[in-house]
């Protein structure tokens, strides 16, 4: 407890050379230079104290201490392969994994991080890499869609760098490693492809049989290059009013077309390969019909005018307006007017109001259904098509005895009889009467 009884020294039993022990303090400081965690990361170091200075007749302790050493970055990746090799179908999606690589670093942690690049700049754009953060993995990506016929190989460097770099340990440059990949493309028999998808083509509706529409085109860009055999898919044209080469992709109207019955046909082309496989592919075909002046203009309703018997001369009798079944790129205008005569209608006129209407004026007054129940007046509609085309309609116009309000009762059905046929009418009845009498 006292004196020298109570004074210390401290030595290593175990764990030299690499450690020793300061005698006085017990302080353990390292004794071998450049120790390296990546050989041996674990020591076991025992240390004994003794009193009376160490002297014959003292006591002693041991201890047993571990020792681990930390890590540092001083090594760098190493890729333990010069060159790796890996396949992948052209037909392989976007995304898909080529496979990994690895390049080792015998430092752990934040140390072994490391980060890989794809060097060559050309082809960078088609693969892509990404470092697996839990294994430090390179994993090999497809960026873009492959072609075999285009391109079968790639070769590209490969560059592992250490995330964290300690110059203290090494130099910069030691922080990483290159290696080589070569990537094989596999061929996949593909289907035809069509130069256009969709085709848009456009076919006067007067088109005669046996007029050429367009061409479709496929190609088997296969190294084969088979020949390719067209077809029109017959759930898309039932009335057949087309038909297609096969040989060549040449589409010919095959019957009378109108575009008023069908103003577009959206056809399925099929083109197949001349092969054992007979791969196929397909493409919409889109025919507009462009419209000719091809119909006459007809009074758009069945018009059924009335005269009133005291109409005056310049009254409205009817509005009348026109349609027509073609469609114009300027949009229809029709012109009225009646038939041209030698001595001017008595009776009507007609006044176009160049809004494709037209007004059936009375020319005189007083209309008596004594002097006559019904007129008959033609009237000449054209249009403004190339070539114009005109048609005549007649249109009966009745005389009535008005109503007040200047309606026609029954919307002017009701015809008034002359008075010859009133008399025969009231004979008639007189005679039914007496008849009647005679037989009761």
């Amino acid at each position: 407890m006292f004196g020298n009884n109570a004074k210390l020294i401290y030595s290593i039993l175990e764990g030299e050379p690499y450690f020793s022990v300061e005698p006085k303090t017990g302080i353990i400081v390292t004794s071998w230079p450049n120790m390296d965690r990546e050989a041996r990361e674990t020591y076991l170091v025992v240390v004994q104290v003794e009193d009376m200075l160490g002297l014959t007749g003292g006591y002693s302790a041991t201890t047993t201490v571990t020792i681990s050493l930390m890590d540092v970055n001083d090594n760098g990746p190493t890729f333990q392969h010069n060159l790796y090799t890996f396949a992948i179908s052209e037909s392989a999606p976007v995304g898909t994994t080529l496979g990994r690589i690895m390049a080792d670093d015998g430092d752990v942690g934040l140390n072994a991080k490391m980060n890989y690049s794809l060097e060559d700049l050309e082809e960078s754009s088609t693969f892509t890499i990404q470092t697996d953060p839990d294994t430090q993995e390179g994993i090999v990506i497809l960026a873009q869609p492959l072609d075999y016929e285009t391109k079968r190989r790639f070769v590209i460097a490969v560059e592992a760098i250490n995330a964290n770099i300690d110059t203290r340990f090494m130099n910069a440059y030691e922080f990483r490693d290159r290696t080589t990949i070569k990537i094989t493309v596999t061929n996949v028999d593909e289907p035809p492809i069509f130069y256009e998808t969709p085709y848009n083509w456009k076919v006067l509706e007067s088109a005669q049989i046996g007029t050429q529409v367009g061409t479709v085109y496929a190609k088997d860009t296969d190294t084969n290059n088979n020949d390719i055999r067209y077809s029109i898919l017959k759930s898309s044209d039932t009335r057949q009013m087309f038909k297609i080469d096969p040989s060549n992709g040449t589409v010919y109207v095959a019957n009378l077309l109108d575009r008023e019955t069908a103003a577009w046909y959206n056809l399925t082309i099929d083109a197949r390969e001349n092969s054992d496989e007979q791969l196929s592919s397909s493409v919409s075909l889109h025919i507009t019909l462009l419209d000719i002046n091809d119909n006459v203009p007809t009074l758009s309703q069945d018009y059924q005018p009335y005269v009133c018997e005291d109409t005056q001369a310049g009254e409205l009798i009817e509005l009348i307006s026109a349609t027509d079944a073609d469609d114009p790129v300027d949009g229809h205008h029709f012109y009225f007017s009646m038939i041209p005569e030698k001595h001017i209608n008595p009776n009507f006129t007609i006044r176009d109001n160049q809004d494709n209407t037209a007004s059936i004026l009375a020319r005189r007054s007083t209309f008596t259904q004594h002097d006559r129940t019904h007129y008959h007046l033609p009237v000449v509609i054209r249009d403004s098509g190339s070539p114009i085309l005109s048609s005549t309609t007649t249109l009966t116009i009745r005389v009535c005895a008005c109503q007040p309000s200047g309606h026609c009762p029954s919307g002017g059905l009701e015809v008034s009889l002359d008075v010859s046929m009133q008399i025969l009418l009231a004979l008639s009845v007189c005679l039914i009467i007496l008849a009647a009498e005679l037989l009761f």
